[in-house]
């Protein structure tokens, strides 16, 4: 390796470890070499890209790269993608200049191995690597896949407001950390601009929406959105949504391309069940994840259940019919306030989607102990209140903004004190009672003694009880429930 300097396109220096024989990294499409202090990598195009694509990268690079990180919610942002800079001529070649990976996104080194492996989405969504390949710290717990798939829908979603499509959403282009809750987007250079310029490439198998696979469809926010929805199916379950039981061809190549093409069926769908997916003695491996009968879908909660559906079921060779971006983000955020923590000390996920039908967890067996208050959210619309779908578990949580008026989103563009609770929920082990203590909401009124809660009260939440959060139009009104 000699260490090269030369300046990108725009005139900034660089420096990186230059080997042409031998990269420090290299993919499909792109050889990668470190800055000396590895705080960036050059990654130079196998082949050189043509007028076009070029002008691509520079409009990626510049314009929208800008429009996204100068935008509102810029800085928090940059921490869901991994955005190429500049652009670098050297040898011949044409390269990138791009951020390195956040450590967090790396493994330690194995014994013997020198390089760092990138956490991609295969070493947490498939389940052999997930039961036997992780150490118990890298795992992560349901709410860090929660998280990290809300984390991957609102950058996709940022992706589609400003006219883009990522074009190769899959396992390869995703980093993810579930145990912090983090996710990162990479291979940004390839961006379809609405319009404007067309997809590079048509995405990576296993991820291709139907009509891709059959049809060669030209990617697009539809296409993204099955990709997606693949994606979240394989962090929360650990295993593919359409790679089941059924065989369509003695060929493998022909049999891939026909689950996921003309013949995709989901694994779980409760009408058909030919693709059902049953463990078998080699799957020992992978169990319970494998096996659809003693984890199914459901066990998310109803608001990801009915996405599901949506997304294999409904759109799965009907693209419009899809969820988008968007519908993701809102449903694993309302299914995030339905989380409850387990106690056992041996579940794997350590915590599990409340359900009024269960009071164990479905991961591992163990009851819940004690009781469950839940909020059920309506909203004032002018003189009328409306119920809405969704609900959100008290048990030792935070009241946010957005939990008291639907004027507050829990998106990227919150700042400051925007982001601050407004409140909190406490339970009393002794007498076993759930309370909502008021830190910052200015008009909380109990409803039923028709009484203010001032800031700094409490107010003890039993069965029944209705609590106005905010009078104001697209105020929020909830009512509890208490499970016992």
């Amino acid at each position: 390796m000699q260490l090269v300097k030369t300046t990108t396109t725009d005139g900034t220096l660089v420096e990186f470890q230059y080997d042409a024989a031998n990269p420090t990294a290299s993919g499909t499409f792109k050889d990668v070499y470190f800055a000396p202090d590895e705080s960036y990598v050059v990654a130079f195009f196998k082949t050189t890209p043509d007028e076009t694509e070029l002008k691509r990268i520079e409009k990626v690079i510049g314009d929208y790269r800008n429009e996204i990180y100068l935008g509102p919610g810029g800085d928090y942002l940059r921490e869901l993608y991994c955005w190429p800079e500049k652009i670098v001529k050297y040898d011949g070649k044409i390269g990138l200049v791009t951020p390195a990976f956040r450590q967090e996104f790396l493994f330690d080194p194995g014994p013997g191995e020198t390089k760092r492996r990138e956490k991609v989405v295969t070493w947490f969504g498939e389940a052999y690597n997930f039961n036997n390949r992780l150490q118990p710290y890298e795992r992560g717990e349901l709410l860090g896949y929660l998280q990290v798939c809300m984390k991957l829908a609102r950058a996709v979603r940022r992706l589609y407001t400003a006219g883009m499509a990522h074009s190769d959403i899959s396992h390869k282009n995703c980093l993810v950390n579930p145990a912090k809750g983090n996710a990162c987007i990479i291979d940004i250079e390839g961006l379809v601009v609405n319009n404007l310029y067309p997809p590079k490439v048509i995405g990576t198998p296993g991820f291709m929406a139907p009509e891709v696979v059959t049809n060669r469809a030209r990617p697009s926010t539809e296409t993204d959105s099955h990709s997606l929805a693949v994606l979240i199916y394989m962090l929360l379950f650990h295993r593919h949504p359409l790679i089941g039981g059924a065989y369509h061809s003695e060929d493998d190549t022909e049999q891939k391309k026909l689950e996921m093409g003309e013949k995709a069926l989901f694994i779980e769908n409760p009408v058909d069940t030919s693709n059902r997916l049953t463990p078998g003695p080699y799957d020992k491996g992978k169990r319970p994840w494998v096996d659809p009968v003693e984890l199914p879908y459901t066990v998310c909660g109803s608001e990801l259940k009915e996405l599901f559906d949506r997304a294999f079921i409904d759109g799965l060779h009907n693209p419009s019919q899809r969820p988008t971006a968007n519908d993701w983000e809102t449903a694993l955020l309302n299914t995030i306030d339905m989380y409850l923590e387990c106690k056992g000390k041996n579940c794997l996920k350590k915590g599990f989607i409340f359900s009024k039908n269960s009071r164990q967890c479905p991961y591992c067996g163990t009851p819940y102990k004690g009781s469950i208050a839940v909020l059920d959210f309506s909203y004032r619309n002018g003189s009328h209140t409306y119920p809405e779908n969704h609900s959100m578990v008290c048990n030792e949580k935070w009241l946010y903004p957005w939990h008291v008026s639907r004027d507050s989103s829990p998106n990227e563009t919150l700042i400051g004190t925007q982001k601050d609770p407004v409140g909190y929920f406490s339970f009393d082990r002794g007498s076993g009672k759930h309370f909502i203590v008021n830190t910052n909401v200015t008009e909380m009124k109990n409803v039923t003694t028709n009484s203010p809660v001032p800031i700094g009260q409490s107010v003890e939440l039993t069965n029944g009880l209705e609590l106005c959060l905010s009078p104001r139009n697209k105020g929020r009104t909830v009512k509890v429930r208490i499970f016992s």
